[in-house]
């Protein structure tokens, strides 16, 4: 009965893994592709880079104030 318990929570975890690399792909390449369309391509992928750098750097901070 464990067994049978862990290979299924085990398989929702990897399937819901996917589904998040899968979006983490998807949402800013629509997003370039929706943007493009109203202010170019160059100012596109370039406010695309400036939102994930600033997100790294929030990430990068929050993780630093965590230890």
């Amino acid at each position: 009965m464990r067994i049978g318990l862990l290979s299924s929570v085990r398989g929702q975890a990897v399937s819901t893994y996917f589904v998040f690399c899968y979006l983490g792909l998807a949402i800013p390449v629509i997003g370039v592709g929706i943007a493009s369309q109203y202010i170019g391509d160059f100012p596109a992928v370039l406010a695309c880079s400036i939102l994930l750098a600033a997100l790294c750097v929030f990430s990068l901070t929050s993780i630093q104030a965590n230890r």
